[in-house]
This record gives C-alpha cells, structure tokens and sequence, in this order.
C-alpha cells in the first residue's frame, strides 16, 4: 500500500516527493505513517496539480497561501512549501 499512496501522491503534484512509509500495528489496527520530507529550495512551492492549491506552513498551523504570499515566499529561502 505505501507505493501506491506515494504514487498517487506524486502523480497528484507538481513535484516529486521524497517520502518514507512505515507500517505500524497499534490494538487491532494496522497504520500506515507518511513522512515527507522538505523539498530543497529550488523546488518549492510544490501544488495540488488538480486545484493548484499551495499550502505554507508556520509553527504548527497549515494554511493556502495566496499569490502575493507566494511570490514573497521565493525571496526567503527558509520559507517551509507545502501541498
């Protein structure tokens, strides 16, 4: 299941993903972990392909960044992009 999630992930999105899957039991469950990795700075933003959604991330909030947001984005390298 892992490499069909990150392949409709990345067939989903503008870039490529580095991810690493993890299964997990916990009780009577059986979940799979995603973790993806940050995109280096050459490749941000990264966008829903569909909707060309792009989300920024501060702190522990998520939320879609509007055009103006983006463009000022390109000029701090530390900028954390995601989809």
């Amino acid at each position: 299941y892992g490499r069909q999630l990150r392949s409709k992930i990345n067939d989903a999105t503008s870039s490529r993903l580095d991810m690493d899957t993890t299964v997990l039991e916990l009780g009577n469950r059986i979940i799979l972990r995603l973790d993806v990795k940050e995109l280096p700075f050459a490749n941000k933003p990264a966008w829903q392909l569909e909707t060309k959604d792009t989300w920024v991330r501060r702190g522990a909030t998520n939320f879609k960044a509007d055009p103006e947001m983006i463009r000022s984005g390109f000029a701090h390298e530390n900028a954390q992009w995601l989809i």
